[in-house]
């Protein structure tokens, strides 16, 4: 049995506001590919390791980098 969306949204709009925004969260994550996000992050970190190994990307070490937020922060 398929519901119309047309009633689906009434009996939604019917729930309390809490309801209605748990709901909301629920459909909006169900939305969420997680198959492609996670395909796209170990991409991501492949061609970031292959850019590390090549050269092609420059290292910056830990130092560095909490050096500069630090200045950054006190700015």
């Amino acid at each position: 049995m398929s519901l119309a969306p047309q009633d689906v949204e009434a009996a939604a709009l019917a729930l309390s506001r809490t309801k209605r925004a748990e709901l909301a969260r629920r459909l909006i994550a169900s939305l969420d590919d997680e198959d492609l996000i996670t395909a796209a992050w170990k991409d991501e970190a492949r061609q970031r390791v292959e850019g590390y190994r090549d050269g092609s990307v420059e290292s910056v070490s830990a130092e560095d980098v909490m050096h500069e937020a630090r200045e950054r922060a006190s700015s």
